[in-house]
């Protein structure tokens, strides 16, 4: 599994956030004779937050960084903003 470190602003936090990189494809296969590659697309499989600091600059506490990921972990609108930045940076 790939992983690259993304930095991004969520609410009053900047974070920095180690991401892990799934993809859906399923490579080489072959249908009724016709051979093919299905490449898949990449996505945010897996994320950790590995430090921040609030809007003053002040860093995160490590129970603050637990408290944020768990929040994080199940909230939709955070994995699609790390996937939009994922693909920024890499220019997919």
């Amino acid at each position: 599994m790939k992983n690259r470190t993304i930095e991004i602003w969520w609410e009053d936090c900047h974070l920095e956030v180690k991401c892990y990189i799934g993809n859906n494809g399923i490579g080489p296969y072959e249908f009724w004779g016709a051979k093919g590659f299905d490449k898949g697309q990449d996505y945010v499989e897996e994320f950790v937050i590995k430090s921040g600091t609030d809007q003053e600059g002040r860093e995160l506490q490590p129970f603050e960084i637990d408290a944020l990921q768990e929040d994080l972990e199940d909230n939709e609108e955070f994995h699609g903003l790390l996937d939009a930045e994922y693909f920024e940076e890499v220019g997919g």
